[in-house]
């Protein structure tokens, strides 16, 4: 059904101003990033296509690319892009707001740190959390994207960033793209490494924090260094 043929409160822009655009239903929402649908189809009915390309809902949209939308019929580059510009902002806006003056002090929050970031990433990604004395995250980096499964890391790059900013704590992540957290003997061999390379270097690793999809592990936690 066209938008100009809903009653008023239901057309979205409509409906959002009067009520806040909180009341908006998730394809209300990506309907007012579209603008208008196509022929033969409303722009409801556009949205509602791009919700039904993840079966995980609205949090789906973060795994998408752009091949992925592009397959939609009426879904343009520039539409495309418009959609996958919101969800990055959407996502520096979390990262930003959990770095100003974070402090990690358990593996719960060392995992909240970078769970939105990289659960939906479908490469493995390999981060570094650099920490005052006091638990302080002076600085953030990633420092290698991978294929699944194959990310490697080189002590150097890996405390580049703690050398640079003095911190005297590290705590390092990387995702698994198939959402399970368990560690892998690469992942275990990784970690006694970069423990033994901070140990030279008067740096502590803290933690490694393997993100799953909505979980995760930590080898600190289960005693494993």
């Amino acid at each position: 059904m066209k938008i100009k043929n809903l009653p008023i409160d239901e057309r979205p822009i409509e409906k959002g101003i009067r009520y806040g655009v909180s009341s908006l239903e998730n394809v209300q929402l990506i309907a007012i990033l579209m603008g208008s649908g196509i022929k033969g189809k409303s722009v409801l009915e556009l949205s509602q296509d791009i919700l039904n390309l993840s079966s995980d809902g609205i949090s789906g949209l973060l795994r998408l690319d752009m091949e992925d939308i592009l397959k939609i019929k009426g879904m343009g580059r520039f539409r495309t892009v418009r959609l996958l510009a919101t969800i990055e902002l959407c996502k520096r806006i979390n990262t930003a707001r959990r770095r100003e003056g974070y402090i990690i002090d358990s593996s719960s929050k060392a995992a909240d740190f970078f769970m939105e970031e990289l659960r939906s990433e479908s490469k493995e990604h390999f981060c570094a959390v650099v920490l005052s004395s006091k638990g302080k995250v002076l600085g953030a980096e990633r420092i290698s994207t991978g294929e699944v499964n194959a990310t490697m890391v080189h002590p150097r790059e890996a405390f580049s960033l703690a050398i640079k900013k003095s911190a005297t704590g590290v705590i390092f992540f990387h995702n698994h793209p198939s959402g399970d957290p368990s560690p892998s003997e690469h992942d275990k061999n990784t970690t006694d490494r970069l423990v033994k390379c901070g140990r030279l270097l008067g740096i502590e690793v803290v933690d490694h924090i393997i993100i799953g999809d909505g979980n995760f592990f930590s080898f600190k936690e289960r005693n494993l260094f």
